[in-house]
């Protein structure tokens, strides 16, 4: 991924699970052919910050703070679904589910789980959890359609701000 000081983030490769946020590779006879050719960047979202999972891309928009994620969402890990047929692949930018209200300033995609951090200085996690590396699910959260949400959220003890997070195979710092 390229990402220019104007906000175009460039995406290109493989895209079976639409991580590239558009249904195939643009210029291709096929989605597996050509990788390259041409390369342009995520239509009508300028961004400020990315991360790349194995098969997901998290990105905060330039200017709203919105974040948006697209590709294999199998365990949640771009819209915070728990289970069920809420847990389709996204070749298109979406909103995890619960977090349309919020501002974010960074943003973490592993392998099958994603982290943010909001503008108040808050830890937001969703996604697989399966080895500890997401947070435990919000009980009292509303939820688009009452499907079951993945997202956790966790303040420091002293209540200081948290400004960054990353997120390894199966753990996240």
């Amino acid at each position: 991924a390229m990402l220019t000081r104007g906000g175009n983030l460039y995406l290109w490769g493989w895209n079976q699970s639409g991580q590239l946020g558009r249904l195939s590779n643009i210029g291709s006879s096929t989605s597996s052919s050509t990788y390259l050719n041409p390369v342009q960047p995520l239509s009508d979202i300028k961004v400020a910050f990315a991360d790349l999972g194995h098969n997901h891309t998290l990105v905060i928009e330039k200017g709203t703070g919105k974040l948006f994620g697209f590709g294999e969402n199998g365990r949640g890990q771009v819209n915070g679904c728990a289970s069920g047929e809420s847990c389709t692949n996204f070749h298109m930018p979406t909103v995890p589910l619960g977090l349309s209200d919020e501002t974010f300033v960074h943003v973490a995609a592993g392998l099958f789980h994603s982290a943010a951090i909001t503008a108040d200085g808050l830890l937001v996690t969703w996604g697989c959890g399966r080895f500890g590396q997401c947070l435990q699910p919000d009980e009292d959260q509303e939820v688009n359609d009452s499907k079951t949400s993945s997202v956790g959220r966790w303040k420091t003890p002293d209540g200081s701000k948290l400004v960054q997070v990353v997120c390894g195979r199966r753990h996240t710092a």
